[in-house]
């Protein structure tokens, strides 16, 4: 829905903006440039799958709950 996404991008930005801010320099940032980073600098497209399809897990399992118990809450 607009709302999930509206939640997704404030949540992501604040996230990414806080890696950005906290972790971009030191042992964290040398460490993603060299095991992940190509020669570019740039993050390959492929791993950027694998925390879509964690995100999509989470938010499916937690939507699944939440509907359980607004299920719940209807039926009492």
């Amino acid at each position: 829905t607009k709302e999930q996404v509206g939640v997704g991008l404030v949540l992501g930005s604040l996230n990414g903006g806080a890696w950005n801010e906290y972790f971009a320099h030191g042992f964290l940032s040398n460490f993603v440039q060299d095991v992940f980073m190509g020669p570019s600098g740039t993050l390959p497209v492929q791993y950027l799958a694998v925390p879509a399809v964690v995100g999509a897990m989470v938010v499916g399992s937690f939507e699944r709950r939440i509907s359980r118990w607004i299920g719940k809450l209807k039926k009492e």
